[in-house]
C-alpha cells in the first residue's frame, strides 16, 4: 500500500522541490547572518509553526510539503501560537496573521500548492477470471472510496490498480473500502475473483480524491515573540 504512494504525484513535486530549493538557496547566505542575533526562542516556535503546517497532519497539507489550494485561501489566524504575533505567508501573498509582526524571526519552507477535487466513477467488470478492466481513475489519484456489489453466485478476490494489488480478501470483497491507488495517467482498476455461471454483472463504484500540482511556492513564516 505504502509504495504505491510512490506515484507520479511524488515524482513531479520531488523535481518542483528541487527547483525552487536552488532558487531559495540564493539567499541562504544572508538569511544566516540576519538570523544570528535574534530569539532562539523565536526561532524554535517558528520552526515548530512551519514544521506543523507542512506535515502531512497539519491543516494545509495534502501530504508532505504540498499544500492545498482550497486550504490555503481559506487558512485563518488561528493557525498561530496563541499570545503571539505571527504572520504566514506563501509566495507574495499573506494567508494568515495574528497580530503585527514587528520583526521577529522567519522561517522559510519550500512547498508546492495543489489543486484538489474529488469525483465519482462507476463501471462495471463481468470478466472476474480474465481480470478485465472496469474502471479508469484520473490522473494524480491519491486516496479514495471503492464499493463493491458482487451478486451472490460472484466473489470478488483482489482489486488491482495499475497491476499492484491494493485489496485482497480470499473470502470475497463486498462493501465499500478505502483504498490508495498508484497515480498515473489511465490507472485501471480491474477485479479477479470466481465468477457467476453464467457471467453477471459486478457493480464498482469509486469515488476519488485527485491531486492536480500547480506551481511551487516558498512557505515563510514569521514570529514576533
Amino acid at each position: 500500500m505504502q509504495r504505491g504512494q510512490a506515484n507520479l504525484v511524488a515524482l513531479v513535486v520531488g523535481v518542483l522541490l528541487v527547483g525552487a530549493a536552488v532558487t531559495l538557496a540564493v539567499g541562504a547566505g544572508a538569511d544566516a547572518f540576519a538570523r544570528a542575533d535574534r530569539s532562539p526562542a523565536e526561532a524554535r516556535l517558528a520552526a515548530s509553526l512551519a514544521d506543523r503546517l507542512v506535515s502531512p497532519r497539519g491543516p494545509l497539507a495534502a501530504r508532505e510539503n504540498v499544500v492545498r489550494a482550497d486550504a490555503v485561501a481559506n487558512v485563518t489566524g488561528d493557525v498561530c501560537p496563541a499570545t503571539t504575533a505571527c504572520r504566514v505567508t506563501v509566495g507574495d501573498t499573506t494567508v494568515a496573521a495574528a497580530g503585527t509582526p514587528a520583526g521577529g524571526t522567519t522561517v522559510r519552507r519550500i512547498v508546492v500548492v495543489a489543486d484538489t477535487h474529488s469525483q465519482t466513477r462507476t463501471g462495471r467488470a463481468t470478466r472476474l477470471s480474465g481480470g478485465g478492466p472496469a474502471l479508469s481513475l484520473p490522473r494524480g489519484t491519491t486516496t479514495g472510496s471503492l464499493t463493491i456489489r458482487a451478486p451472490d453466485c460472484a466473489r470478488v478476490r483482489t482489486v488491482r490498480a495499475g497491476g499492484r494489488v491494493i485489496l485482497h480478501a480470499p473470502r470475497g470483497l463486498n462493501g465499500t473500502y478505502r483504498v490508495s491507488p498508484p497515480g498515473g495517467e489511465g490507472t485501471a482498476l480491474s477485479f479477479t475473483g470466481r465468477d457467476c455461471r453464467p457471467p453477471q454483472p459486478v457493480a464498482a463504484v469509486v469515488r476519488v480524491e485527485a491531486v492536480r500540482i500547480t506551481e511551487p511556492a516558498v512557505m515563510a513564516v514569521t514570529v514576533d515573540a
